[in-house]
């Protein structure tokens, strides 16, 4: 028998392995999908889980890709499956471009506050972009963590536009600064879980004060400093619910709002996330978008109005930082 008439009854055999392959690499798409999904309900348990938590963007756009191969190779089964864990990952953050009703207040000058958080990254030297920056945006209090004696010295010399200064310099990337157009009337700098400080403080403005706290905690890189930001979150909080209304709260949280310990601290003082209405917002890393999450925030009271908020621009570090307009009652 020669080669020409082996070859057809090769065919059918050939077809058979490849179809075996196709099966075997859809059923791993679908298990994909699946753990991508399963493993984010871990997160309270073990700190590499809670990781994979603020990735649900990315996670989402994933599943959509295995989701559309099995569809175009017709495995219905699969692909039902597929469809359905993508969008339990797409409402973790399709919600956020809903638009809200907030309360109803009047929109005056008096009334609004511009706020600002930044974290400036302590090896950035580009304090003239930021400067530029939070001018133009017409921000009244500012927060900025990763501020060294360098940065400390640059803020200083801020004083004519934001003369009332809390200045904590730290050789480490945990210095911190709230710098105010209006009078702080009352201030305090805890140092929470393991001697990581904090500041709050009464913003007096024409409408009242405003509670104002400026939080950094340490990144969950490794289970104990998981563990200790979690920690300091918690005390955050506690400190929180003693503070008078209306509230703010800014920083750079290293923690997205999928984290389940982000999600108590929200609950724990009835706050929320002024990106609700606004979109997905991510911050973090600034020069890799495909991977940015969203870690610097501004928690408001449900009281508050939020006008407005946005990312803004490259100012050097590897954040982002966030400019919100908010309006309480009067």
């Amino acid at each position: 028998m020669n080669d020409a008439e082996t070859a057809p009854s090769r065919r059918p055999q050939l077809a058979e392995s490849v179809r075996r392959v196709e099966n075997l690499i859809a059923r791993w798409l679908c298990i994909a999908v699946c753990l991508g999904t399963l493993i984010r309900w871990l997160g309270r348990w073990y700190w590499l889980c809670e990781i994979t938590t603020h990735f649900v963007v990315q996670a989402t756009v994933l599943a959509t890709i295995a989701t559309l191969l099995l569809v175009i190779r017709r495995y219905w089964k699969l692909a039902g499956i597929a469809v359905c864990l993508t969008l339990v990952n797409a409402m973790e953050w399709v919600p956020f471009y809903v638009p809200v009703r907030g309360p109803s207040v009047s929109q005056t000058s008096s009334e609004s506050l511009v706020v600002v958080t930044a974290n400036v990254y302590s090896r950035n030297r580009k304090s003239e972009d930021l400067y530029r920056w939070l001018k133009s945006s017409q921000a009244d209090v500012i927060f900025i963590s990763e501020v060294d004696p360098w940065w400390a010295g640059q803020i200083e010399s801020w004083k004519a536009d934001w003369p009332h200064q809390i200045v904590l310099p730290r050789p480490d990337n945990f210095g911190l600064a709230l710098i105010s157009r209006h009078r702080i009337a009352q201030s305090e700098t805890p140092y929470l879980s393991s001697l990581i400080p904090a500041v709050e403080c009464q913003i007096e403005t024409p409408a009242g004060r405003w509670s104002v706290v400026g939080l950094h905690p340490l990144p969950p890189a490794g289970a104990e400093y998981s563990k200790q930001r979690n920690e300091y979150l918690f005390d955050a909080a506690k400190r929180i619910q003693q503070l008078p209304s209306p509230r703010v709260v800014l920083g750079d949280l290293n923690s997205s709002s999928s984290s389940p310990f982000f999600r108590d601290l929200l609950s724990t003082r009835d706050l929320q996330d002024s990106r609700q209405g606004f979109g997905w917002q991510p911050t973090w890393p600034a020069g890799n978008r495909y991977l940015r999450i969203p870690i610097d925030h501004c928690l408001v009271e449900p009281s508050l109005k939020v006008v407005s908020r946005e990312v803004g621009p490259d100012i050097g570090s590897d954040h982002l930082p966030v400019r919100c307009q908010l309006i309480r009652s009067p």
